[in-house]
């Protein structure tokens, strides 16, 4: 079974500016791009990286949310485990931190939480107090 994990982030820097910096970052851009505009802007990223550890491949959601306050990151990351016993040794939370890490080299980014083991029972866990 896979098993995900999610960072959601905040940064004062402007919309355009996030999506750039995650444009650059190839295992967080290297799937899909997609757009959406309203009077609120939304961007999905979906990536995928190669984990040798594992011998296995990773995916990456990535979502990109304007608000009145700055912009909202949430990033999804999921990766099965090797072997019988499907140990994944942290590639997903590994994968996430690496696509948070390098998005903070374009846009200042503040990590407001993260949760580990993510499903669906934990879904209000990865939104922001009036975001939903």
């Amino acid at each position: 079974m896979a098993k995900s994990h999610v960072i959601v982030a905040r940064s004062p820097a402007k919309f355009e500016d996030v999506v750039n910096g995650l444009r650059q970052i190839g295992e967080a851009s290297s799937v899909h791009v997609e757009y959406f505009t309203g009077p609120k802007r939304a961007a999905i990223f979906i990536g995928e990286k190669l984990f040798l550890r594992t011998s296995s491949w990773a995916s990456s959601v990535t979502i990109v949310k304007e608000t009145d306050s700055g912009v909202i990151v949430r990033v999804i990351a999921t990766a099965g485990g090797g072997g019988l016993l499907n140990i994944g040794y942290g590639a997903n939370k590994a994968y996430a931190r690496d696509i948070i890490k390098n998005l903070k080299r374009f846009v200042p980014l503040e990590v407001v939480r993260e949760v580990d083991e993510y499903n669906l029972s934990k879904w209000g866990q990865v939104f922001l107090p009036g975001e939903v």
